[in-house]
């Protein structure tokens, strides 16, 4: 089974460090802006590479269990499958909506290459218009909604997770399933997905988890690397803290 793990949108620095941890797969890095270019790049990408499976990640995302990933490659859902991914619901970011909203996770998508070759769904999506009204407020996610229900075939999506059984990183469950953390675990298949931008405390829980998992063939300039710019957000963090600090003891005055 040949697999190319795909990344959209993350940084350089990123996708270095994740093609270190998946050194056992075909790597690609995207700077797509929409889900149709990004779906034909992995399309031409698996064809080039003469894939059977892609996952697409649009955040720091890593595989870190093998045997458990193949398993979930091998399923039944997915091998049936055009397109799988994990789909849940979150809190609403305002009062006037439901309590909860659907959702379609951005990471690990898997895509069962010759399923969409079969459906014709790369040609699909140069004649198929979809498109969202929602873009500017729920972003890739809205329109993944759109791609999934207008080009891949009824019939052809598996939910593999509904995001009930992730953890984050207190190891609490997900009991609203994809609420918005910055450290989200799967912890049957050995998913993790990262928010280091917004929160570099993660830098810290994620060498513990390359230790703990004995990954330990990452250079150490890399790390000093990415220190410095842990290093660079932690200091811009404390800036705009301090400065807020500061604004309001001025106002009250």
């Amino acid at each position: 089974m040949k697999i190319g793990m795909i990344w959209n949108n993350i940084s350089v620095e990123e996708y270095q460090l994740a093609q270190e941890v998946h050194r056992e797969f075909k790597t690609l890095h995207l700077t797509k802006q929409n889900i149709s270019e990004t779906f034909a790049a992995v399309f031409d990408f698996a064809k080039i590479n003469d894939l059977d499976f892609c996952v697409l990640s649009h955040r720091n995302a890593w595989a870190i269990y093998p045997q458990q990933f193949r398993e979930l490659l091998e399923s039944a859902g997915v091998q049936k499958a055009a397109i799988s991914v994990r789909a849940g619901k979150i809190y609403a970011k305002a009062g006037i909506f439901s309590p909860k909203a659907p959702y379609i996770d951005s990471d690990f998508i898997i895509v069962n290459i010759r399923r969409c070759g079969e459906l014709e769904i790369p040609g699909r999506l140069t004649t198929v218009p979809f498109t969202s009204h929602f873009t500017d407020a729920g972003g890739v996610h809205a329109e993944l909604w759109a791609f999934l229900e207008t080009v891949v075939p009824y019939g052809a999506l598996y939910i593999y997770e509904n995001g009930k059984g992730l953890r984050d990183w207190y190891g609490r469950t997900r009991i609203y399933g994809f609420q918005p953390t910055p450290y989200l675990v799967d912890t049957a298949r050995g998913f993790i997905s990262f928010d280091t931008i917004n929160d570099p405390r993660i830098q810290t829980l994620r060498a513990a988890l390359l230790t703990k998992h004995e990954i330990t063939f990452i250079k150490e300039p890399f790390i000093a690397r990415i220190a410095q710019n842990v290093g660079r957000l932690l200091k811009r963090a404390m800036s705009k803290v301090n400065f807020e600090i500061h604004k309001k003891y001025l106002d009250k005055t």
